[in-house]
């Protein structure tokens, strides 16, 4: 990952079935390598729609929709959202329709979220 401080992203496959997790990163080739052909994509959305900052690299939720895309994932889930920006719910709400305007399949993570995949 592509990070201010080194990052690693994971990727765990089981019964043919795959779950890919890009911890904090910015737009990075490894990204949409990680993701490739997952079930399941979760990434970091620290930024709000339209921030960036190439000296503290994080996600907006386009950026990640893009590595989703990219890569052919099923399904994105949104995550680890930068608590100083996304003040409430509304604001992942936001968040995940700006994202799905790019990869329709598209979820914010809420507290206590289950997903099958």
């Amino acid at each position: 990952m592509v990070h201010s401080d080194p990052c690693l992203g994971f990727r765990v496959t089981a019964d043919s079935r795959s779950v890919a997790f890009c911890t904090d990163t910015g737009y990075c080739e490894n990204a949409v390598k990680l993701g490739h052909k997952a079930h399941l994509l979760i990434t970091e959305c620290a930024f709000l729609p339209g921030q960036e900052n190439s000296s503290w690299p994080h996600l907006n939720p386009e950026t990640a929709a893009r590595i989703a895309a990219e890569a052919g994932a099923s399904r994105l889930v949104l995550a680890h959202f930068d608590a100083a920006r996304y003040l409430s719910d509304d604001d992942r709400i936001i968040a995940e329709n700006k994202a799905r305007e790019v990869f329709m399949n598209t979820t914010a993570a809420r507290d206590f979220m289950e997903l099958a995949i």
